[in-house]
């Protein structure tokens, strides 16, 4: 962890956090379009199976889900691992923000 002593330390960490949020950027973008393509994706063929299956609404659903169930898990732990990632450092650099104006 990085010392935020001086308002020079907090200046160096904040623009750290900035390269490090422009760098994430474009992974998190990509995250995200893939999840929710998945996302469209698995609501598309759990309609589907709903259609094709027999039974009551319950039943019909429940076909639907364990045939979807697992459809897209990937590229959502994958955008949702990024988003949290981003949102510590957003969490970081309102901490140093704060910091700064304490210490000017």
């Amino acid at each position: 962890m990085t010392a935020l002593s001086t308002p020079a330390q907090i200046m160096a960490t904040l623009e750290a956090i900035d390269r490090d949020l422009a760098e994430r950027l474009p992974s998190l973008e990509k995250a995200a379009e893939d999840h929710f393509r998945a996302k469209r994706e698995k609501e598309k063929t759990h309609a589907e199976q709903f259609l094709l299956s027999q039974g009551s609404v319950a039943e019909r659903n429940a076909r639907a889900d364990a045939a979807t169930a697992t459809m897209g898990a990937e590229a959502e732990a994958s955008y949702e691992a990024r988003k949290a990632a981003v949102r510590v450092l957003e969490a970081r650099a309102t901490i140093g923000a704060s910091l700064l104006k304490v210490q000017r």
